[in-house]
């Protein structure tokens, strides 16, 4: 069996500078699921000096990471194979197009939250 990608997640943690020396990255972060069984979003907000964002999609094989600036600059992105660990770093053109589908599934689900909350 492999092993859990919680077990794998200080290797994903340094793989995009999100720990240094054994400190953690101070943060707040929600998760949600979309239409699609076993699809999992993540979105989490920096607490401390760097002020990044890392944003997830799981999918039943994979776990696709990205880190970036608050005004949408890509930074890091990695692929985490669920099946076989394995983690593949990813160039920004080849990742772009679906950080900004992952900024659009939260944007949307704000706005949605927000116009329920003004139809209360």
């Amino acid at each position: 069996m492999p092993p859990s990608p919680y077990d794998q997640q200080e290797r994903r943690g340094d793989e995009q500078n999100l720990q240094h020396g054994g400190q953690t990255w101070p943060d707040r972060q929600v998760a949600a699921y979309d239409s699609r069984p076993g699809f999992l979003h993540g979105f989490a907000a920096s607490r401390g000096s760097d002020k990044d964002l890392a944003i997830s999609n799981r999918s039943p094989d994979y776990i696709h990471s990205f880190r970036a600036h608050r005004d949408g600059k890509f930074m890091t992105a990695l692929i985490y194979e669920l099946k076989t660990s394995q983690i593949t770093v990813c160039a920004p053109a080849e990742v772009q197009e679906e950080l900004d589908g992952e900024f659009a599934f939260w944007a949307e689900g704000i706005d949605s939250l927000d116009s329920d909350k003004k139809g209360e």
